[in-house]
């Protein structure tokens, strides 16, 4: 700067006005050039930035996908234990020949229990929140959409199916003690449970039964879906 103020004032003490001007130009440009290589180099770094959180998200992505797809499989795997419970089961009330008593027993072994599916999207949720979804490819973000579609139907329709077995065993609660306490309903209000209600209510069992292989069978079903959704967007995400 001090070897350019002796340019001017040397151009100024000998009245040279076109020389003056030139330089000035020169100068005027000299000094965009600089502002607009400072715009690149802060470009540069904005982008080195975006490209680095863009790795991060995405590894993240993958890390959420293959433990989704650990749930999923650990879920399916149940289901199909419950499902092997529950048709043990009719396959010992379909040989005949056993009284009510025993069956509502056998029934009352068959071990099962309530689960939801949660899929592990935080992250993607994270850029959605965030602004930062557009840091994705367009191939990934459509890949990752379609799955997040996916996965809300599956999570829908268990809830849905949970609330259908709830019902069944309220009906079937009213014919049949279920408590899991030791002591006896029946026995403790006086009132004798007859052959008639036993019927009853083991016709009310085996509907919670059904609602529950209903329940299962979407797991296994809409849950290999969801899968398989799921390793196409980690061989994209991988690959790309």
């Amino acid at each position: 700067m001090k070897f350019f103020r002796k340019i001017r004032q040397n151009f100024i003490e000998k009245e040279n006005l076109k020389r003056y001007l030139l330089y000035a130009v020169g100068e005027i440009l000299l000094v965009m050039i600089g502002i607009l290589l400072a715009l690149q180099v802060n470009n540069w770094n904005e982008e080195k930035k975006s490209n680095i959180k863009a790795i991060i998200y995405k590894e993240k992505i993958i890390a959420d996908l293959k433990l989704d797809t650990s749930n999923i499989n650990r879920l399916i795997s149940l289901s199909t234990r419950i499902q092997g419970q529950v048709n043990s089961y009719f396959d010992y009330f379909e040989q005949g020949g056993h009284s009510v008593d025993e069956l509502i027993d056998s029934s009352a072994n068959v071990r099962w229990r309530y689960f939801q599916y949660l899929p592990n999207n935080s992250t993607m949720i994270d850029l959605q929140f965030s602004g930062n979804i557009g840091l994705l490819k367009e191939e990934h973000r459509k890949s990752l959409f379609e799955l997040a579609n996916k996965q809300v139907y599956l999570k829908d329709i268990i809830n849905k199916r949970i609330l259908d077995v709830k019902n069944a065993i309220y009906e079937r609660n009213k014919y049949l003690d279920f408590d899991p306490s030791e002591s006896n309903f029946f026995e403790i209000v006086g009132e004798r449970n007859s052959k008639d209600t036993k019927v009853k209510g083991l016709l009310q069992q085996q509907n919670v039964f059904k609602e529950v292989l209903s329940f299962t069978g979407q797991m296994i079903s809409f849950g290999s879906s969801v899968r398989n959704r799921t390793e196409r967007c980690l061989e994209i995400l991988i690959k790309n």
